[in-house]
């Protein structure tokens, strides 16, 4: 019997389509986690992986989630979001591509 290992990637796509994200946010969380994975040595659950990617992503995004928003579209306990996020803070240039002035709407201009 093969016994799969879960990543954070398996968690993505539920979990932002319970927070009501776009694509573009679901495909910047892949991007992130999958980065993360090749790249870092992350220590935690996955889950708490995947919450905290997603909070990256809608900060970034300028969403209007919240840490609370996230734990519960998760299951993931707010306080583990916050500490697994300050644990990906450092390496958020490496897991995000850089955001150009192009990537920014106007919102006058929307």
């Amino acid at each position: 019997m093969d016994i799969g290992v879960v990543s954070a990637s398996d968690y993505l796509r539920r979990f932002c389509s319970r927070l009501g994200l776009g694509n573009q946010e679901v495909r910047d969380a892949q991007e992130a986690v999958r980065r993360l994975e090749e790249r870092l040595d992350v220590r935690r659950n996955p889950e708490s992986i995947a919450a905290a990617v997603i909070y990256m992503v809608v900060q970034r995004a300028g969403a209007t989630n919240s840490v609370k928003d996230v734990s519960v579209a998760t299951g993931v306990a707010e306080g583990t979001i916050k500490e697994a996020h300050k644990d990906l803070t450092p390496h958020a240039h490496m897991l995000f591509a850089p955001v150009t002035a192009h990537d920014i709407i106007n919102p006058v201009q929307a």
